[in-house]
């Protein structure tokens, strides 16, 4: 079975400490930013939706969890040994990241639902720094929607098709 665990995602976006404010260029018209925050938080909210216990349209999927990175430390992971943990969320190669080796020493399996989180830079560029490709390449990288061909549809019921198309989120 897996387990998502969405790394600072909820109370981010609630409280405001991932930037939501539309930042526009001078003809008006949204800068990148914005648009892949808009991205990924719609890609998470239908993943996490969709894995939810009280939706189960993802197959294999025993639960959804989200967690700040601060308190994982104290969060309990006992009822999901021998899960495999799927980390997205906000910043991959940051906090999601953390989040993955953090989760790994305590003995649990994970890997980065890379098409799930936001990245600083485009993955294909941060792999070209040896040091970062060398990091990343530690944790093994899925992507939801090889693993889950319906979110595309489950998008398109919510009014977002074409949602999982394209390029991975990133600033």
């Amino acid at each position: 079975m897996d387990t998502i665990v969405a790394v600072d995602v909820t109370p981010r976006w609630i409280f405001g400490h991932t930037c939501l404010d539309e930042v526009c260029d001078k003809q008006g018209r949204p800068i990148s930013e914005v648009n892949a925050m808009a991205l990924i938080h719609q890609r998470l909210n239908v993943l996490m939706t969709a894995g939810s216990p009280g939706f189960g349209e993802l197959h294999n999927v025993r639960t959804v969890v989200a967690v700040e990175l601060e308190s994982l430390h104290r969060y309990r992971l006992l009822g999901l040994k021998g899960d495999r943990l799927l980390l997205c969320g906000v910043y991959g190669d940051e906090c999601v990241f953390t989040a993955a080796r953090q989760i790994r020493r305590r003995g649990y399996p994970v890997a980065l639902l890379e098409d799930v989180c936001l990245w600083s830079a485009p993955l294909p560029v941060l792999l070209e720094d040896e040091r970062t490709a060398r990091e990343l390449n530690t944790v093994p990288r899925l992507r939801a929607l090889d693993l889950w061909p319906n979110l595309a549809q489950l998008a398109a019921e919510a009014e977002l098709p074409g949602l999982w198309a394209g390029d991975l989120p990133s600033l």
